[in-house]
This record gives structure tokens, sequence and C-alpha cells, in this order.
């Protein structure tokens, strides 16, 4: 049976532009806030602009250790009116979930804060559903 709740999940996302020289100017981290070691599937990375969408599905797989963060996907926000969205499959020792994050429109993200667990400035954000599996 699958269950769709409004609930603390093990993990935010941290959303950082940065400059690797890779031809993508953003990058998306996962923050495991739990004590023990998560496992996380990127299942779909999607991007709408105006009534057309397109979303890949990687299927990358992370370990992220307890307090640990991990680089899950790099992506290019340009300027557009684009809007993403990410939905990960996350395993705890005691559950499995989806975990979908609405991103929004990257290029409109405005004043970053720092992140302690990364060093680096960024945005927070968490889960706006989960689904237990």
């Amino acid at each position: 049976m699958v269950t769709t709740h409004i609930a603390p999940v093990p993990c935010r996302v941290a959303v950082c532009r940065e400059a690797l020289h890779d031809g993508n100017e953003w990058s998306i981290y996962v923050l495991n806030d739990v004590p023990g070691t998560i496992d996380v599937i990127v299942e779909q990375v999607a991007f709408e602009w105006g009534d057309f969408g397109h979303s890949q599905a990687p299927g990358t797989r992370f370990t992220v250790p307890a307090d640990s963060v991990a680089r899950v996907c790099r992506v290019d926000g340009g300027d557009a009116e684009l809007s993403m969205s990410l939905t990960l499959r996350i395993a705890t020792s005691v559950e499995n979930s989806r975990v979908s994050f609405e991103l929004g429109k990257l290029y409109s993200y405005r004043d970053p804060t720092l992140i302690a667990a990364l060093g680096a400035a960024g945005w927070l954000r968490s889960a706006d559903e989960c689904r237990l599996l």
C-alpha cells in the first residue's frame, strides 16, 4: 500500500549556484538529517517552461552517511522562466519513501544564506510531499 502524507522526511535539499566549468551553473545537494545512513535514488528531475515540460530519470544512487551531504545533480537553470522539481527515493533503516521537492525558478533565487553543512551559500528546501512505499 502507498500512503501519501505531509510529514518530516529524513532529508532536505540545498540548491547552490556553483561555477564548476561543466556547462551547468546549479548544484543540488541532499542533506541527511537522521542519525543513520540513507540511500538516495534520483528518480526524476523535471523542468517546465510555460506549457512545455521535460523530465529526466537519471536513476543515480547515493549513500549518504549521518549528518553528511551529497551532490545529487547539476543543472543549468539559465535565465529562462524555467521551473524545476526533483523526486527522490529515500531508504532509511526504518522506511522507504518517495519525496518531492518543488524548486521553482532557479534564476529568481536571491539572497543566499550560508549552509553550514556545505560550507557554501545557497538555499535550503524541504520536501513538499512524502509517499511511504
